[in-house]
C-alpha cells in the first residue's frame, strides 16, 4: 500500500470537488425546477467586471451600503440600458430625511421580504397621501421585489410604498406603517401598480 502526502491545498481542492459533484446529484433528483441566478458582492475572489447594470447594496463587500445611494448613482437608465439594484439581507434605515425615490428603467430586488428591510420614518408635512409621506416612492417601468418596506413614522399620514403617475410592478412585498393614524401601506395616485 502506497500513501501519499497531500497539501492543505490539494485536500481544499478535492473537498470543493466533492461537495460540487454532491451538489450536482442532488440538483438532479430534484423534483421541482428552480432557477438560481447568483450575483456576486464583490471580494477578493470574485471577477464582477463582466457583470453590466447590476448595482450590489450590502452590510459588506457589495458596491454600496445604502439603497438609496445605490439608485441615485445611476444617471445613464433607458429603455434600452435597464439596470437592477440587488440589495443583500440586513436591515437599511433611511431615516427620517431620505426617501428612497425610484428612477424609471431601475428595477430593485431584495433577498427575501423576511431578511432584506428597507425602514424609514417618514410623514407627510400636510396630512394628505402625497410624494414627501412614503419611504419609497416608485417609478415607471420598474420591478420592485423580495423585500419589505417598513414606515416607523408617528403622528399624521405615513406610508410605506407610493406610486405617483407611473406605472409599476410589485412582487412579493410587505409595506407596513406602524406608528402612524390615518396611514396607507401602500398608496397609488393617478397610476397602475401590478402585484403578482
Amino acid at each position: 500500500m502506497m500513501i501519499r502526502r497531500t497539501s492543505v491545498g490539494d485536500f481544499r481542492q478535492w473537498v470543493a470537488v466533492a461537495a460540487a459533484a454532491i451538489l450536482v446529484v442532488l440538483l438532479n433528483q430534484a423534483q421541482a425546477q428552480v432557477k438560481v441566478v447568483v450575483i456576486p458582492l464583490g471580494g477578493d475572489t470574485v471577477n464582477a467586471e463582466n457583470i453590466q447594470n447590476v448595482v450590489t447594496v450590502g452590510k459588506s463587500g457589495a458596491d454600496f451600503a445604502d439603497p438609496k445611494a445605490a439608485s441615485d448613482s445611476i444617471n445613464d437608465a433607458s429603455e434600452s440600458n435597464p439596470y437592477l439594484i440587488v440589495i443583500g439581507p440586513g436591515t437599511y434605515d433611511l431615516g427620517a430625511d431620505n426617501q428612497l425615490v425610484m428612477q424609471p428603467y431601475v428595477s430593485i430586488t431584495g433577498s427575501g421580504q423576511a431578511i432584506t428591510r428597507i425602514v424609514g420614518n417618514i410623514r407627510s408635512a400636510s396630512g394628505n397621501l402625497d410624494t414627501d409621506c412614503p419611504v419609497v416612492i416608485g417609478a415607471s417601468n420598474t420591478t420592485l421585489s423580495h423585500l419589505t418596506i417598513e414606515n416607523q413614522a408617528t403622528g399624521s399620514r405615513a406610508c410605506a410604498l407610493l406610486n405617483n403617475g407611473s406605472s409599476q410592478l410589485v412582487k412579493h412585498v410587505s409595506a407596513l406603517v406602524l406608528g402612524a393614524f390615518n396611514s396607507t401601506a401602500i398608496g397609488n395616485i393617478n397610476g397602475s401598480m401590478s402585484e403578482y
